[in-house]
């Protein structure tokens, strides 16, 4: 039986409603479907954070705060834990944390340790922060065996995995008995370097 683990980047008010109705297809068709919503603190209003939350099959996780390129690169780790405790007071909750564009650096992956974050970061852009526990989808030293990722947006600024493409083209099609995990369950602990 397939394990999948699906996400999508950055939820937010303005692609809310078309977003839901997506996914709300997505998991008519495939029973036991899941995702994380790599979702935009700041551009994310209670009323479209409620209406996510009335689905258990969705897990909202905070995607930087303004979604501005390299934001997570300047903050110092008090600023981090601040905004990802803003963000779960906020309801978006889910224990898993990914930077805009994969820019991270040390003091957020410290920050995500200290409020039981996993970091999904990316094999091209990322840091050997030991302590820290690591969903990286593109890497599979740095997943749980056997899991198949599938990694999109909900907005249009990607170019190979809007979510109406990947519908449109099949690539959210699962095989049947189909099992869904959360990035969380697929994780890693980084280790002490020797």
């Amino acid at each position: 039986m397939p394990t999948y683990c699906v996400d999508f980047d950055d939820l937010c008010d303005e692609v809310a409603e078309r977003s839901l109705e997506l996914l709300v297809g997505l998991q008519n068709k495939t029973p036991g479907f899941k995702a994380t919503l790599f979702t935009i603190p700041d551009r994310t209003s209670d009323k479209t954070i409620e209406l996510f939350k009335q689905c258990p099959w969705l897990a909202l996780a905070p995607h930087g705060w303004r979604h501005t390129r390299g934001e997570c690169l300047s903050w110092p780790v008090h600023e981090a834990v601040a905004k990802i405790n803003l963000a779960k007071a906020m309801g978006i909750n889910a224990p898993v944390f990914r930077a805009p564009a994969w820019l991270i650096n040390r003091a957020t992956y410290e920050a995500c340790i200290d409020t039981e974050m996993v970091v999904a970061d990316h094999a091209e852009n990322y840091l050997h922060v030991p302590g820290s526990k690591v969903y990286r989808y593109n890497d599979p030293a740095w997943r749980k065996p056997k899991t198949t990722p599938v990694h999109g947006h909900l907005t249009q600024c990607a170019v190979d995995n809007y979510i109406e493409d990947m519908i449109a083209d099949n690539r959210l099609s699962f095989a049947d008995k189909a099992t869904f995990i959360w990035p969380w369950q697929a994780a890693k602990e980084v280790e002490c370097e020797s």
